[in-house]
């Protein structure tokens, strides 16, 4: 699905809350192609967009297509990128020996067999309650998605697959699935053995679910799922310093009842995918990827202290043991939702902004 190019343009200003508009999309791109994406980065930072241009706009925002390229440009990176996706998944055709010997000189940090049953078996349990999978079509739809899971923990052995990495991915795929017929469903022989230049829609929306995977994996959440746990620790101790920095008083409380900020490990973990249903999920990732690109900076832990200090009075009043915090992310899903994660993420630039002027 392509929206680029489209209908007159008069460029008009739309209210940023609205988020980002098919129509005002199209004006934007039929003006400035090459600038129309930071054109829009404000109104998605803002209000996120419709839905019908994830599929156009999520490649750009995430990198894997250079914004302002062209349709040929395009075209020739997503055959790339389908070469590279049945390449991994053609080495499942070798023996398991050959397999298990390449995974571990690789860098895999447990055998290839062990891996793969763990994103089988995560796979099965993915969003159970999910209208997108309970179809006709779920068996076909998980087969997807595992074989995403598979293809990613071939290219990075090192991660291999940890658990919510299948919550991450399954993002994607009912992204991608919004304008892909359900019927035929791709099945791993026609992903390998379709011509590159004649694969079908739902064999390049595999493809394009992949990518933009990998490339949220790659870009910003790799660290997360290190089997050591540096990567979360990393995150906890750059945390920690910046509450003490934006709000003394709540770190010394915090520090005092809820030590190394554990409480927060869900949705840092996978972004809040757990905390918010899919489509606020959607409209919160596609912001934050917007502000972070105006930023130049990731903000993923300015999100978490935006939660702390919208809820600061409670917290400083009756919230005194690591339990407590741990049941007020809990009830996250009860009471945030993506205009209220990024207002607390603008909110914590906010004091940052002054704290450091004021060093």
């Amino acid at each position: 699905m392509s929206l680029c190019g489209l209908g007159p343009c008069d460029c008009r200003v739309v209210p940023v809350d609205d988020g980002l508009q098919v129509e005002y999309w199209q004006q934007l791109f039929a003006t400035d192609p090459a600038a129309s994406l930071s054109r829009s980065l404000p109104v998605i930072a803002s209000g996120g967009m419709h839905p019908d241009l994830r599929v156009t706009l999520w490649p750009l925002l995430l990198g894997v297509l250079p914004a302002g390229s062209s349709k040929s440009e395009q075209d020739t990176l997503r055959s790339q990128q389908r070469v590279l996706y049945t390449d991994l998944l053609q080495r499942l055709r070798s023996s398991q020996a050959k397999l298990e010997q390449e995974y571990a000189q690789q860098g895999g940090t447990e055998t290839w067999f062990l891996t793969h049953k763990r994103i089988l078996s995560d796979t099965f349990r993915t969003e159970p309650t999910s209208s997108f999978y309970n179809t006709e079509c779920r068996e076909a739809r998980l087969a997807i998605l595992e074989r995403i899971l598979v293809a990613y923990a071939l290219t990075d052995p090192p991660t291999g697959y940890c658990q919510g990495m299948a919550d991450l991915a399954s993002a994607f795929l009912q992204v991608v699935w919004r304008d892909v017929p359900t019927d035929p469903l791709p099945t791993y022989d026609a992903v390998l053995s379709m011509p590159v230049g004649e694969a079908n829609q739902s064999v390049l929306a595999e493809v394009e679910v992949f990518s933009l995977f990998q490339a949220l994996m790659e870009s910003r959440m790799r660290a997360n799922f290190q089997i050591t746990g540096e990567g979360m620790k990393a995150q906890y101790h750059e945390l920690n310093r910046l509450l003490l920095q934006v709000d003394p008083k709540l770190h010394a409380h915090l520090a005092r009842c809820a030590g190394d900020h554990v409480y927060s490990f869900r949705a840092l973990l996978v972004l809040f995918r757990r905390e918010l249903t899919h489509d606020d999920c959607c409209a919160f990732w596609e912001a934050l990827w917007a502000l972070e690109r105006q930023l130049d900076r990731k903000l993923q832990l300015h999100c978490i202290i935006g939660v702390l200090y919208q809820n600061r009075k409670e917290i400083m009043r009756s919230r005194s043991s690591l339990e407590e915090m741990l049941r007020l992310f809990n009830d996250l899903p009860k009471t945030a939702d993506a205009k209220s994660l990024i207002a607390g993420t603008r909110l914590v630039l906010n004091l940052e902004r002054r704290k450091t002027r004021g060093s």
